[in-house]
C-alpha cells in the first residue's frame, strides 16, 4: 500500500514509488508526490509522517486509519470538456484524456484530505533517509511498519528530530540556540534557525515598542456606532442596532508603556484613546465615549510584532462585541517627524494619561 506515513517534494527530491510504478500511477494509489511541508530534502532523503512520543503501532495504525479515511471520501470531479474534432479516434483520445485528468484530480484531493488527516492527528513531514522511506512503503503488514518506526525512533538518526519537535513545543530563543549549537547544517537546523531569527526580530520590535511606537486601526467598520454615539433600536436582540456600521479611523502613540491617540467615527466624531501596554505583550484601550456605555479594547501583540489586534466592545459588554486591528507603523519617516506629527497634537505627558486612567 503506498502512502501510508509518506510526502515527496516534486523536486530535488528523488521520488521512490513501489516496483513498475511511475508517479503518476502512485498518486492514484494515494500517494503524495508533495506535501506543504517547507522542508527541502536532499537526493538520498524522504519525508515521512512523524510526531513526538509516538510508537510504531501507533504510527501505522494512525496512517492507515488516514489512508482509508482519504480512499472512502467521495471526491466530486470538476467538469471536463471533450471536444468531438477528429472522428471517432479524436473522441476517444478526448474521453482517454478527460478520465486520466478526472484521476489525476481524485487522487491529489484524496492526497490533501490524508495529509490534513495527518497533521490533525498531531504528525509533522519531516525529512528522514529515502532507506527508511523505502522500506516502510514496501512493507506489506502493519506490524512490518510498525517495527520499523520503533526501530528508527532508538536509533541515532533520530535523535535531532525529537530535538525538534521538543524545540517547537517550547518555542523560546534559548532552546533554539541548543538547537543550532548541537544540530548544525541539517535541514531540521535551517527551519530552527529562521524561527529563532524571528524571534530575535520581535524582540526588537518589542523593545522599541516599549520606548515608542505607533499604531494605526485598520479594521475600519465598527457595528451598532454612529457619529452620536450607540444607535439603539428597541426591536434588536441586543438594544443596539449591530447591523449599521461606521468608518472608524484611529491613531494610537505608545510610549513608555503608556497609550494614547483618538478615534473618529464617520469623520465627524473624535475622541481620545488612552491606556497601557501590560505583561505579555497585552494593550488594554478606553474611551470615554459614548459616555453611557465606552468603547474598550483588550488587544494582543502577534507573534511577528506588527500589529495588536484583539475584542472591541462596550465597557459593560452589552453592545456589538468585534474585532479590532492596530497594525504597528514601523517607518522611519515617521520616526523621524515625530508623535506631534503622528497625533496631530502634542502628545500629553504620561503623568497626565495614568490620571485619567484611574478616574
Amino acid at each position: 500500500m503506498i502512502g501510508f506515513g509518506i510526502g515527496e517534494f516534486t523536486a530535488p527530491v528523488k521520488r521512490v514509488a513501489p516496483r513498475g510504478l511511475t508517479c503518476l500511477a502512485a498518486a492514484l494509489l494515494l500517494a503524495s508526490c508533495q506535501t506543504t511541508s517547507g522542508f527541502e530534502t536532499q537526493a538520498d532523503e524522504g519525508l515521512m509522517w512523524l510526531k513526538p512520543d509516538q510508537t510504531g503501532e501507533e504510527h501505522a495504525s494512525d496512517v492507515a486509519a488516514c489512508s482509508t479515511r482519504a480512499q472512502n471520501t467521495r471526491v466530486r470531479n470538476s467538469s471536463t470538456y471533450i471536444s468531438g474534432s477528429g472522428g471517432l479516434i479524436g473522441l476517444m483520445a478526448s474521453a482517454i484524456t478527460a478520465g486520466i485528468m478526472q484521476g489525476i484530480e481524485r487522487a491529489e484531493a484524496r492526497s490533501a484530505i490524508f495529509e490534513s488527516c495527518m497533521e490533525n492527528g498531531g504528525y509533522t513531514p519531516i525529512p528522514v533517509s529515502l532507506d527508511l522511506v523505502t522500506d516502510y512503503r514496501e512493507a506489506e503488514e502493519d506490524e512490518v511498519r510498525a517495527n520499523l518506526i520503533d526501530s528508527f525512533m532508538t536509533s541515532p538518526e533520530y535523535e535531532p528530530i525529537q530535538a525538534y519537535f521538543t524545540a517547537l513545543e517550547k518555542q523560546d530563543a534559548e532552546t533554539y540556540q541548543a538547537y543550532l549549537a548541537s544540530h548544525p547544517g541539517t535541514v531540521l537546523a535551517d527551519d530552527i534557525e529562521l524561527r529563532y531569527e524571528a524571534i530575535l526580530i520581535a524582540q526588537e520590535r518589542r523593545a522599541a515598542l516599549e520606548t515608542q511606537g505607533f499604531l494605526e486601526l485598520v479594521a475600519h467598520s465598527f457595528r451598532g456606532l454612529s457619529p452620536e454615539g450607540w444607535r439603539y433600536d428597541e426591536n434588536a436582540l441586543e438594544g443596539v442596532d449591530c447591523t449599521i456600521y461606521s468608518r472608524t479611523t484611529g491613531r494610537i502613540l505608545l510610549r513608555n508603556g503608556v497609550a494614547q491617540g483618538s478615534l473618529t467615527v464617520d469623520e465627524t466624531t473624535t475622541v481620545p484613546v488612552f491606556g497601557t501596554l501590560g505583561e505579555n505583550d497585552s494593550l488594554s484601550l478606553v474611551t470615554q465615549w459614548p459616555e453611557e456605555d465606552p468603547i474598550v479594547f483588550a488587544l494582543d501583540l502577534s507573534n511577528e510584532s506588527d500589529s495588536f489586534s484583539g475584542p472591541a466592545e462596550s465597557r459593560d459588554g452589552q453592545f456589538c462585541t468585534q474585532f479590532a486591528l492596530f497594525a504597528v507603523k514601523d517607518d522611519e519617516e515617521l520616526a523621524a517627524a515625530g508623535a506631534d506629527s503622528w497625533l496631530g497634537s502634542a502628545p500629553r505627558p504620561n503623568y497626565e494619561i495614568m490620571a485619567e486612567l484611574n478616574k
